[in-house]
């Protein structure tokens, strides 16, 4: 098995945020903002994909319908689980839901 570390330190071309602010503007010119060499980034910009939807392509879910542990059938005992507790507002969250893989 082999492990490839994608978050290391790696100079990047001040030109590259430019670049992606013009590649990612031909998908949505909101796109172009996200990207500027004016900008401090905190995140690697060669790390950033297209996630396949224009800006507000997915509408926010307002209020979703939490389930108590036990009504989760559909998990399985192997899943990766994302959980967070906010003043004992505690959730969890499917790797699988919030995430997909290409």
């Amino acid at each position: 098995m082999s492990c490839v570390l994608r978050n290391s330190d790696t100079e990047v071309d001040q030109s590259y945020a430019e670049f992606k602010s013009r590649l990612f503007g031909l998908v949505d010119k909101k796109f172009e903002g996200y990207f500027s060499t004016e900008r401090q980034s905190r995140i690697r910009l060669d790390e950033v994909r297209w996630g396949g939807v224009k800006q507000e392509g997915i509408p926010p879910l307002r209020k979703p319908k939490m389930i108590s542990a036990s009504e989760a059938d559909y998990l399985q005992d192997d899943n990766v689980i994302f959980g967070i507790d906010i003043n004992g507002d505690t959730r969890a969250y499917p790797k699988r839901i919030l995430a997909t893989t290409s």
